[in-house]
């Protein structure tokens, strides 16, 4: 918490983005939980990796995704031969089931990706 602190805040106490918005330590050092944390408050600019500075995103809001397709809800059905038309409505109810925890499952990972590209934890494009 001293010298590595002092000065990253002497460096960067009086400088500002272009719009307005003053350039806090990137760097905080913190007893009180024990660590380092990159970004002291959500309105900070961060990028990396020689992206633009942004605050935190905000539009993504990463859910828990709670999966309604429980451990073998489609291998585990039984069907006689031929299939009986409750049969096929257990599979296709199934199936609508697993669409949903997919398309769930999209929406989290297209808002992470979003949040990363902004920050420049990853390339948006090749």
């Amino acid at each position: 918490m001293g010298l590595l602190s002092d000065l990253l805040g002497k460096f960067f106490a009086d400088e500002r983005y272009a719009d307005g918005v003053a350039k806090a330590s990137p760097v905080q050092m913190s007893n009180t939980p024990p660590g380092t944390r990159i970004g002291i408050s959500t309105d900070q600019k961060l990028g990396l990796f020689g992206v633009a500075p942004v605050v935190q995103p905000s539009g993504a809001d990463p859910q828990a995704v709670t999966l309604g397709n429980v451990e073998n809800a489609i291998g585990g059905l039984a069907f006689s031969d031929p299939p009986t038309q409750a049969e096929l409505q257990a599979l296709s109810s199934a199936c609508e089931t697993l669409a949903a925890d997919v398309r769930a499952l999209s929406g989290l990972i297209h808002s992470l990706r979003a949040s990363g590209v902004s920050l420049g934890l990853w390339k948006g494009t090749a």
